[in-house]
């Protein structure tokens, strides 16, 4: 297994103490909500985790296009919201890291300046381990989300992934490598088929 990377190490830190929070806040009061969100977000922003939160059961009184920036956020109502809506979109942005698509490719040489790299033209079907190894690498140079893959006892949920212990996840740089080790073990009889699984942090 290769070593987790720094700038992937961090994440799944944040990762890990965002979720413990949540589940903090899930117990807490409603409180009232924090004013720097009204310097941090655009309107638009906050139109989204509104909508995020409210869709498709909108309320009558909803009118977003028509709230300012004030209005959302008190219709927002909680910090627990923002949080929730954040680690969401994280975990959406990483699984749409893993699909490699001629944008996403054009997009990674972009950032980096690198338009003429080979990969740009070359069509995904054809690439070889070389290619998507080289692609990795430049992702991550680009600053994408870089996934890492774990296997755990089936029983564990989504949301609990980030804080299973006993026994410790095995981790793998992409799933290919994560499935591999299972069919390994379930083939050595470490383990039964079933037992375990692959899931991307």
């Amino acid at each position: 297994m290769k070593k987790i990377q720094t700038k992937t190490k961090r994440r799944l830190v944040v990762q890990y103490f965002l979720r413990k929070l949540k589940q903090r806040m899930e117990t807490d009061e409603v409180g009232t909500m924090d004013k720097v969100w009204l310097k941090i977000y655009t309107k638009d922003d906050l139109m989204d985790i509104a909508k995020w939160l409210y869709v498709p059961t909108v309320p009558e009184w909803l009118t977003f296009d028509e709230m300012d920036k004030e209005a959302l956020l008190e219709a927002i109502g909680d910090d627990f919201h923002i949080l929730s809506f954040e680690i969401e979109q994280a975990m959406l942005e990483l699984y749409e890291s893993t699909k490699i698509t001629p944008q996403s490719v054009f997009k990674t040489l972009e950032q980096l300046g690198q338009e003429s790299h080979y990969l740009r033209d070359k069509p995904i079907a054809e690439w070889d381990e070389y290619d998507y190894s080289n692609y990795r690498v430049l992702s991550h140079k680009a600053g994408n989300p870089v996934p890492v893959f774990g296997i755990y006892d089936s029983s564990v949920s989504e949301e609990d992934k980030y804080f299973v212990t006993t026994p410790p996840p095995k981790f793998f740089t992409t799933k290919e490598e994560a499935t591999q080790a299972l069919s390994e073990m379930i083939k050595t009889g470490q383990l039964k088929k079933g037992e375990a699984k692959v899931m991307m942090l």
